[in-house]
């Protein structure tokens, strides 16, 4: 099949419209420059390409800036995001990873953007799959990388991953147009590159490539089946709140089949606690029993586990973002949005107007507030969770905190939008 005929049926299919705003992640390899230019031949508003320069090799920004030349050659808009700060010695590509997609949703955020495009193809799929069977991952692992999620309120779409790379070489060839070998590509102390090289030097790479890909397909729709059961038990059991927190019914969850109990637990501290990745097997397992046993108190992820004293909470089990977990303040100005803490999509919307940042309402912000606001000393949430909240703040003081209805004056209300990120209900990663 051609590759715009590929696309055209992913798009429809996801029913994502020519005339949709749409974001593509372009670091310059072959399958990204061919997606970028199939999305700009495909869609009937102008596209937008983004570029993360992870600022690992000293060739990133020459790369970078040859990507936004190859852009402009073809009339397509495009940005050049920078990784800064101090880079992590260890789990390199894990922790890019992560820093690559939260710069990637944040200007998505920032620019309404609802879809972006990336471009994984067969051979990642194959990689993938291969990875996660040596880490010794359950099913939901072993489904291998999914063409449709959500990450910070944006969905991640996925239209070659069932396209061999050498297909994606040949149309830029035809296009006359050229890519970027990454040198990190061949580095054997990746596990990625390790897993490639043992794929190319099977006797029938392609064939094993095809059925590694199609071993996802039939995994992602048996574990299709599990999740729509998961879904169920995450309505019967769990009490979602808008200020980032969770009640479980503990007889309810006790009740639960193993497999959805860990599997609800693991996503319930993610969201809570705001991590890119849920925590691991092994330590959710863990906790997991120490609730069998009635061992309710307990840290994981970021969050704080334990059942309520109160008497009209017996059989509740709580799960808060913990008070000593780093919560950093984020600039917000003009109308833009952006994820606090990873937990919360905080929006502006007024233009033409800065001086804002999002951080914790924390103990002392609060006490300021009841000296000024007395009624503020009804509210029925416990402290630790009020701290933690989201306030809209200048270096002065604090304008707006939705969640306990406090607004230095009207116009905050109208200004200031706060809501929680869980994503209990949605596909996984």
């Amino acid at each position: 099949m051609d590759l715009k005929d590929t696309l055209d049926r992913f798009m429809q299919a996801y029913k994502v419209k020519p005339t949709r705003k749409i974001a593509v992640a372009v670091s310059g390899g072959c399958d990204s420059m061919a997606l970028a230019l199939l999305a700009y031949s495909w869609a009937k508003t102008p596209i937008i390409a983004i570029t993360v320069d992870h600022r690992l090799r000293k060739e990133s920004k020459d790369e970078a800036e040859q990507v936004s030349r190859w852009m402009q050659k073809h009339g397509i808009e495009h940005h050049i995001l920078k990784w800064d700060g101090e880079k992590p010695p260890s789990n390199i590509q894990a922790n890019a990873r992560e820093a690559r997609y939260n710069l990637l949703t944040e200007f998505c955020n920032q620019n309404r953007i609802k879809t972006l495009l990336v471009a994984h193809n067969k051979e990642d799929q194959a990689e993938t799959l291969l990875m996660r069977l040596m880490r010794g991952s359950g099913i939901e692992g072993m489904c291998g990388i999914s063409e449709d999620t959500n990450i910070n309120e944006v969905r991640i779409l996925r239209p070659l991953l069932d396209v061999n790379k050498n297909k994606l070489k040949s149309y830029l060839r035809k296009q006359q147009q050229g890519w970027i070998e990454d040198p990190s590509n061949r580095n054997e102390k990746f596990t990625r590159v390790q897993v490639r090289n043992f794929i190319n030097n099977s006797p029938e790479p392609d064939l094993l490539v095809e059925r590694l890909a199609n071993s996802c397909k039939t995994l992602q729709q048996s574990n299709s089946y599990i999740e729509e059961k998961i879904k169920q038990d995450i309505k019967e059991v769990v009490n979602i709140r808008p200020e980032g927190y969770c009640i479980l019914d503990i007889e309810k969850f006790k009740s639960l089949h193993k497999e959805s109990a860990i599997k609800i637990l693991s996503r319930v501290i993610k969201s809570v606690g705001g991590e890119y990745y849920k925590p691991r097997f092994e330590k959710t397992d863990s906790l997991y029993k120490q609730i069998l046993e009635r061992k309710y108190n307990a840290t994981l992820g970021g969050c704080e586990i334990f059942e309520s004293k109160k008497q009209k909470e017996w059989g509740k089990l709580f799960i808060i973002k913990e008070n000593a977990a780093p919560q950093h303040n984020l600039p917000l100005n003009g109308k833009s949005s952006i994820i606090w803490d990873g937990r919360f999509m905080c929006s502006l919307n007024k233009k033409d107007i800065s001086g804002y940042y999002v951080g914790a309402l924390t103990e002392n912000g609060f006490a300021e507030l009841l000296k000024s606001d007395k009624e503020l000393s009804r509210v029925s949430l416990p402290r630790k969770i009020i701290f933690s909240l989201p306030a809209l703040q200048t270096l002065e003081k604090i304008v707006a905190a939705p969640h306990i209805s406090y607004y230095e004056n009207n116009e905050f209300e109208d200004l200031f939008d706060v809501r929680f990120l869980d994503e209990l209900l949605s596909l996984p990663q």
